[in-house]
């Protein structure tokens, strides 16, 4: 099948750090990290990227996309750490929120576990403290749908397949604006539908991948820090500039990362990004329902579950990656993607 192994890139795991501590931040109510939701967004961007480089490299060397083992990796790579922490969540459910049931708590596990919390809204679901999961379902339900997208866009010329993916970046922020007069909040930012945008303009770069100077990435780096600062309410006058700003600076920041974003310390936060992701929620509702400060939500909630997540990367994620490589399935660059938010 050749050689599809792309190149380590410690940079963007540097991007992914600075995602999740954004969010974390966020959630742990920082005084002037409202904005820090757009971390999310980061993530979104540079998922569409890594996974549209590998699905373009395989389209180059074969001709087409294996979809099963395109969707059965997607499963290997996210599903087993989910499970860990839907588990530990069910096990120590009751107790920790000891006013909820224990159905309501595995509803809401059931909804995580079938990526379907960014439409928990329809099914008023109690899911607060998974909540944070929305975003796993939007990239999932995404990719569910883009390499059959980028199949058909592959019978085109190349920069007609371009302009028809540009094209419906730009109908899915329309068709935003025309939701953000309709629908409340949550199922407004929380929805496949109306939050796909930043993995659309991901996928466009990736099969784009042009060249531009250094300098721009320290612009995008500007970009992100004065969206996450300028737009901390997901209002309805906002959105029509803050997302279009942080995913035109995220892909300037992914197309051309500053070198120090790969030191070490960068680069392994952003190799336990997904796990810490999926960690720190719950745990930090859980201290603020004990009417902790947010200073110590911040960094009470912050090292507990970014050692939560460090215990699940080199336990089970690096279970899973020898598993697969001794059964024959190639370790990829692209299965560290920014699976998170």
């Amino acid at each position: 099948m050749g050689n599809r192994r792309l190149a380590y890139e410690p940079a963007l795991d540097g991007i992914r750090a600075i995602a999740i501590i954004l969010v974390v931040l966020l959630h742990a109510y920082t005084p002037g990290f409202a904005g820090g939701y757009f971390g999310v967004d980061v993530f979104f961007v540079l998922s569409g990227y890594l996974i549209t480089r590998l699905l373009c490299v395989e389209l180059d060397q074969t001709g087409k996309i294996d979809l099963r083992r395109f969707w059965v990796r997607r499963l290997w790579r996210l599903y087993p750490v989910l499970l860990m922490v839907l588990a530990v969540y069910l096990a120590v459910c009751t107790a920790a929120w000891p006013d909820q049931s224990f159905d309501t708590h595995f509803k809401a596990s059931l909804i995580a576990g079938l990526y379907l919390t960014d439409y928990a809204w329809a099914f008023d679901a109690p899911i607060r403290q998974l909540q944070h999961t929305w975003s796993l379902a939007v990239e999932e339900q995404f990719y569910l749908v883009w390499p059959l997208l980028l199949l058909l866009l592959n019978r085109f010329q190349r920069k007609h397949a371009i302009l028809l993916l540009a094209a419906l970046y730009v109908v899915a922020h329309a068709w935003r604006m025309m939701q953000s007069g309709i629908r409340t909040d949550l199922p407004l930012h929380f929805s496949f539908d109306t939050h796909a945008t930043g993995l659309i303009l991901g996928c466009l770069i990736g099969r784009m991948r042009p060249e531009i100077p250094k300098w721009l990435g320290w612009i995008g780096l500007m970009g992100i820090a004065l969206t996450v600062y300028a737009f901390p309410a997901r209002d309805t006058h906002s959105i029509l500039i803050s997302f279009p700003l942080v995913e035109a600076s995220s892909a300037l920041l992914i197309l051309s990362p500053p070198t120090w974003l790969g030191i070490s310390l960068l680069a392994w936060l952003g190799r336990l990004s997904y796990g810490w992701y999926l960690w720190h929620f719950p745990i930090m509702v859980w201290i603020m329902d004990q009417g902790y400060s947010w200073e110590t939500v911040a960094t009470l909630g912050g090292m507990v579950s970014l050692a939560c997540a460090a215990v699940s990367y080199y336990t089970v994620e690096r279970w899973v990656r020898g598993f697969r490589s001794r059964s024959g399935e190639n370790s990829l660059l692209t299965e560290r993607p920014s699976d998170l938010a």
